[in-house]
């Protein structure tokens, strides 16, 4: 735990302060860990694992090139060799004979582009773009950059379609909602729809992560263990969840492979992998080392991810969830003991709503600040609403999303007879969102400098636990203020 921490410090610092050279000195640390005292020995190892990371940082944050010119855009000229969509709206490609602001290269460019199609290959192109380079430390580096006009579109452009692309609901913004649920595709989201949401505090909904994908996941383990545990004695019934578990992954990263996904997606998909890399193991997953490793992951991956609102609200929200979890299950204990409540019913769903609503307001008060300071947004209805919005996308608008996604896929008649169910299920959501859009009015404020919004957050978080970690909230949360 503590390595991974140190690690993922150090890919970020590395990634802001290019110390790519820390890679030689975090080897030379390690290696002189062998003759360090035995108290010090942790130490010295911990530091070279933050400095190795501070240089994979290094290597993996494109670093600004010197031939950018002073508005960032530079002139690019080359020969496409290789064309490929990589999603619906862009398109990833080669070009070589490359000449920037007509200075030759002799690497090839990898260049991202808006559009549809597929550039032609052998055709020319001459446009501006963002460069960016790449590469390890004393090697040449590669060039990247993002294209600001569109290239020589190729002549045979094949329709590529998302999975249920074309399938629609009754209603218009029913159906750009499934979209966004199930593809990450929130381009047709109408202005009203997205105000609703800001102004409701629930735009974390629309996005593609931990909610939906936790769903989707546990609805894949247990429909694959019955399978399993159907094919009777020829089964090896002992191992069945491990086998349900592998399989879960696999249609896991098959559904992010489908959709637009998103820093939030990859990040929920890694988290839970985990987890179910751990049911193969045969061992229960700690969710702070789950957490953790997660995090690691995608810093690992993206060195500035830690820089970004979107990692920084997620992991909040999660950590703070995990924080309260002691409190929510003294609270359990205490509700079912002997007299607390006479029925057990009454037991039951009072026991659900208090669970619920220190969850919610938790992960709200911790990530309050954070969205105050990174879009200027604050609602206050945000706590109440999710209380009811949040179970109801989890519990009924997901599972009923996807059989009906799964059933319009193997028979289209069939979907099209039972499409106006789910619309009313989404037309439900849309319309207590915009019942207490109206209530609450416009949720735009006055932004926070982003360092105290992320003093506050954390802090908050900080005040959840006890002993250290609360006198460390109180501070945090001084230091905000």
């Amino acid at each position: 735990m503590r390595f991974l921490f140190f690690w993922s410090l150090g890919c970020t610092l590395g990634a802001v302060f290019s110390v790519e050279a820390a890679a030689w000195a975090g080897l030379m640390v390690a290696a002189l860990s062998r003759w360090a005292p035995v108290r010090l020995r942790w130490g010295v190892l911990t530091l070279a694992v933050a400095l190795l990371g501070a240089s994979w940082g290094a290597q993996r944050a494109p670093s600004s090139s010197p031939l950018v010119s002073p508005d960032g855009l530079v002139e690019i000229r080359g020969t496409v060799a290789r064309s490929v969509r990589v999603s619906d709206r862009d398109v990833r490609t080669t070009l070589i004979d490359v000449s920037v602001d007509g200075r030759p290269m002799t690497n090839p460019l990898s260049l991202r582009a808006r559009g549809a199609c597929a550039w032609r290959v052998g055709a020319l192109y001459k446009g501006l773009a963002e460069l960016r380079s790449h590469g390890s430390v004393g090697a040449q580096r590669r060039l990247f950059g993002r294209a600001r006009s569109e290239g020589p579109i190729a002549a045979s452009c094949a329709a590529e379609r998302r999975p249920h692309e074309g399938i629609s609901l009754p209603s218009a913004d029913s159906a750009a909602l499934l979209r966004a649920l199930s593809l990450g595709d929130r381009t047709g989201v109408t202005p009203s729809i997205r105000e609703a949401f800001i102004d409701t505090g629930t735009m974390h909904l629309l996005a593609i992560s931990g909610l939906h994908l936790g769903v989707v996941a546990w609805g894949l383990y247990r429909t694959l263990l019955a399978l399993l545990c159907l094919l009777g004695p020829g089964a090896w019934t002992r191992d069945n969840p491990r086998f349900a578990a592998a399989l879960a992954i696999l249609g896991v990263w098959g559904v992010v492979s489908q959709i637009q996904t998103t820093d939030a997606t990859l990040r929920a998909a890694w988290a839970v992998s985990f987890i179910l890399l751990g049911l193969c193991a045969g061992r229960r997953a700690d969710p702070l080392r789950v957490l953790l490793l997660a995090a690691s992951a995608v810093v690992t991956l993206d060195p500035r991810a830690p820089l970004g609102a979107s990692f920084q609200l997620s992991f909040i929200a999660v950590w703070a969830i995990l924080s309260v979890a002691p409190h929510v299950s003294a609270l359990r204990e205490r509700l079912e003991s002997p007299g607390a409540v006479s029925l057990p019913t009454m037991r039951r769903v009072g026991r659900g709503l208090l669970e619920l609503g220190m969850v919610n307001l938790a992960a709200s008060a911790a990530t309050a600040p954070l969205g105050l300071s990174w879009f200027g947004q604050l609602s206050w209805v945000g706590p109440l609403v999710n209380l009811v919005a949040t179970p109801w996308v989890a519990l009924v608008v997901v599972p009923s999303m996807v059989v009906w996604l799964f059933i319009s896929g193997l028979w289209p008649p069939l979907g099209a007879l039972t499409a106006p169910i789910l619309d009313g299920v989404l037309g439900l959501l849309l319309d207590g969102l915009e019942v207490w859009a109206e209530l609450a009015g416009s949720a735009q404020w006055v932004a926070v400098p982003r360092w105290s919004g992320l003093a506050l957050s954390l802090g908050v978080v900080g005040l959840l636990g006890r002993g250290w970690r609360r006198l460390g909230g109180v501070a945090l949360v001084a230091i905000g203020l």
